[in-house]
Formats: structure tokens, C-alpha cells, sequence
């Protein structure tokens, strides 16, 4: 596997990096002490093809490979980790659709992501916290 950056994610990398230092590293302690993100700036985030990262080509999306989404998200997170996790989050929604939905729910759900708006990820589990393997670890009186 080549680890070199092609001019393609060198670019998008840059424009990442502009787009960060002007709409988000401004701001990040306020968004910190408010505990969102400013008003309007998922909007810009969707403007700039930054929303929705992992969505393939064949359903509207950037179709970025593996590393170029790494790389954008390190980018998003030298600004704001918590408005890198937010964008991010988007992704764990994505994915179980991407692996498994029927070419008729991905057409449906990506419309939605490819529009702007935002998915949730569930994983809390009944006593079991936020551990998606059903494993508890602290306070679980006996399960391990």
C-alpha cells in the first residue's frame, strides 16, 4: 500500500485546512462553552463537501477512500475535536447502510445525508452502558 498523498487528497487537504481556520479554530472555546456548534455551521460544512465524507459515488457522495476521509477528519479535529467528532459521527450511521441496506434504503438514506442533514448512531444497550459488545467492565455485579 503507497502512504504518499496524491495532489488530489494534498488539495483537499489544503482546502481543509483553510476552511478550518477561518469557521472553526476561531471558535472552538466558544463552541466548547456552549456545547454545540455555531449556528450555521454544519451548513457550511455541507457547502464545502465536508458533511458526509464516506458516501460513495454511485449514490451522490465523494466516494473518498479510507485514508483521504482520515486525513480530512485529523484536519477537522486540529480545529475543533468536538466539532471533528460531530462530523464524524455521521459516518457511524453511514456505514451499517453502506454494508448492509438494500440499494433502495442507501438511495434513500444517502439522498438525506447528500442534502445536508445529519444521521444518528444508537449504541447505548440496556444494562450494558455504552458497550456495544454487551461486555461491562465497571458496576455490572458479577457480568463480565
Amino acid at each position: 500500500m503507497d502512504f504518499q498523498w496524491t495532489q488530489d487528497q494534498v488539495d483537499l487537504k489544503n482546502m481543509t485546512q483553510e476552511f478550518i481556520a477561518k469557521e472553526v479554530a476561531p471558535y472552538a472555546g466558544e463552541m466548547d462553552a456552549a456545547g454545540g456548534m455555531r449556528p450555521g455551521l454544519q451548513e457550511k460544512f455541507h457547502e464545502m463537501g465536508l458533511l458526509n465524507l464516506i458516501v460513495p459515488e454511485e449514490y451522490g457522495g465523494p466516494g473518498l477512500d479510507a485514508m483521504t476521509v482520515a486525513l480530512l477528519y485529523e484536519e477537522i479535529g486540529k480545529g475543533c475535536a468536538g466539532v471533528a467528532t460531530s462530523i464524524a459521527a455521521n459516518a457511524l450511521a453511514a456505514y451499517p447502510v453502506l454494508l448492509l441496506g438494500t440499494d433502495a434504503q442507501k438511495k434513500f438514506f444517502f439522498d438525506k445525508l447528500n442534502g445536508g442533514k445529519l444521521a444518528a448512531f444508537a449504541l447505548t444497550e440496556p444494562n450494558a452502558g455504552s458497550d456495544a459488545g454487551g461486555r461491562c467492565y465497571v458496576g455490572c455485579k458479577g457480568r463480565q
